[in-house]
């Protein structure tokens, strides 16, 4: 069965992207289809959301296992599209930038289960995607929330409190010899 996914984004209204695709392909293989459809850089993290009509985020579908995940972390490698999505109309959120939340609003709008798809293929490209990592946001005299002037004055004014020695190579709060052939610390 052939499922065909419409995709937009809140940031640009021309934006449209339509992916055709296999429903016993993976998610991993619809976030392939999708970085390439926008070229983005596939070395960066991104999920996958189920989502109800109000596109609040259910159950993730990570692009890899993290540390902290629970026994319910589904993998996007591990997962087929016919595994969650099956209906018209069903709904997933694809996250691409996790700092700022942002990412891409997608729909099933048919099922054709006649046909199978051997690769996933790109059937619309419309607008411009938005940009992958968005900085825009990102101001650096907020810094000055966190951290001032004296702060930085301070602990670097503060170096002999720590006792060290021109000649001394510290690591790990051990010294450490070049004439000691073994490398250990004394």
């Amino acid at each position: 069965m052939i499922y065909h996914f419409l995709i937009l984004s809140d940031e640009n209204d021309d934006f449209v992207r339509e992916i055709l695709i296999d429903s016993e392909a993976t998610f991993y293989d619809l976030h392939e289809a999708i970085m390439d459809s926008v070229n983005f850089d596939k070395s960066q993290l991104a999920s996958f959301f189920v989502s109800d009509e109000e596109w609040e985020k259910g159950q993730e579908i990570t692009l890899m296992p993290m540390d902290d995940s629970t026994d319910e972390a589904l993998i996007m490698e591990d997962v087929r599209l016919n595994e969650i999505v099956g209906k018209k109309k069903d709904r997933l959120y694809y996250q691409f930038d996790f700092l700022n939340d942002r990412g891409f609003f997608i729909e099933l709008l048919q099922l054709d289960e006649t046909k199978q798809l051997a690769k996933a293929k790109i059937a619309r490209a419309a607008g411009d995607p938005p940009s992958q990592e968005d900085f825009d946001d990102f101001d650096l005299d907020e810094m000055d929330d966190f951290v001032d002037d004296d702060d930085i004055k301070k602990f670097s004014d503060d170096d002999d409190d720590f006792n060290f020695d021109d000649d001394d190579d510290v690591i790990g709060g051990g010294r450490y010899s070049d004439d000691d052939d073994d490398g250990r610390y004394y």
